[in-house]
């Protein structure tokens, strides 16, 4: 990793992402029916917009009820060497991207909004799954 990023481990989830420093993840900061488990990147000081990087493992059927309202622009794309879909919307005045990664019985969904592109290109660009 580079010199001024931290790297999180799941050995539960086998996942592991980098993240700047200045940062902190956040494990189960919500819960609801679709979340298994989820993990939040939020600033150690100040205000943050929404959530600003989310990694949320979700049920199936999440993946198929949350977008269905939404004016979604998705695609097909590789991430990590799978092929995953991309959704990119409008909610709550945010311009949001969110990643569906199929994960044996569940799906990964990485989110951000646009006030977070850059932290995200880091995440997204350091994410692997692990043994």
């Amino acid at each position: 990793s580079a010199p001024d990023r931290e790297v999180y481990i799941n050995q539960e989830w086998r996942f592991s992402f980098e993240y700047p420093e200045g940062w902190e993840p956040r494990e189960n900061t919500f819960g609801n029916y679709y979340s298994k488990f989820n993990v939040v990147l939020y600033p150690e000081e100040g205000k943050a917009y929404g959530r600003p990087v989310l990694i949320n493992v979700v049920v199936p059927e999440f993946a198929e009820n949350a977008y269905r309202d939404l004016d979604t622009n998705s695609e097909q794309t590789l991430f990590a060497g799978i092929e995953v879909t991309r959704h990119t919307y409008q909610h709550a005045s945010l311009d949001k991207t969110s990643y569906l990664i199929p994960f044996g019985k569940h799906t990964i969904l990485l989110a951000t909004n646009h006030h977070y592109e850059d932290l995200f290109a880091i995440v997204l660009n350091s994410f692997e799954f692990i043994e």
